[in-house]
């Protein structure tokens, strides 16, 4: 199997190029596996509301889950689920590496170890909201495959929320 080279423009050395440019982000920034539930709040402005929604409507819609998309070592979500915001919700994760420290912040059989790009055991329309904090969608070679994984696990209804370093995908 031969490959060819990029080309300037090529839909590969676009993916590429802003790989390259995510890491280079990734090594300014400092990197945080602790994200509290607080951060979690005032980065996805509106979360109250988005739970309340899935509270409110998960008879219609069929499910009270919400998945932390790319959830590092699940402190966030854990702390989600410890408060009063994850009262009455299903909080899930999925993150691409097992991480010891998952265990001492959320219930580990609540976390999925698997790829945005297939999201392996989420069953297809039983998500009801799915949240990413500069998760997997930020480090995806195939922006495309995982926004058709995430839209195969979510229900009609149900809300993609992501805070990424990929405009340029959307």
């Amino acid at each position: 199997m031969s490959v060819t080279p990029l080309e300037i423009g090529d839909r590969r050395d676009q993916i590429a190029a802003n790989l390259r440019w995510i890491r280079r982000q990734d090594e300014r920034d400092s990197y945080a596996d602790y994200r509290s539930a607080i951060q979690y709040v005032k980065a996805f402005l509106g979360l109250k509301h988005l739970f309340n929604y899935v509270r409110d409507n998960s008879d219609k819609l069929g499910s009270n889950t919400v998945m932390d998309l790319g959830c590092g070592v699940a402190y966030g979500i854990g702390s989600l689920a410890s408060s009063s915001f994850g009262q009455g919700l299903d909080l899930r994760a999925i993150t691409a590496k097992r991480k010891t420290a998952i265990g001492s912040n959320f219930d580990f059989s609540r976390v999925y170890i698997t790829s945005v790009e297939r999201l392996d055991g989420v069953s297809d329309n039983s998500i009801a909201a799915m949240l990413s904090f500069y998760g997997a969608l930020s480090y995806t070679a195939d922006p495309q495959q995982a926004v058709v994984s995430v839209d195969r696990t979510l229900v009609c209804g149900g809300v993609f929320s992501p805070i990424c370093k990929c405009e340029f995908y959307i």
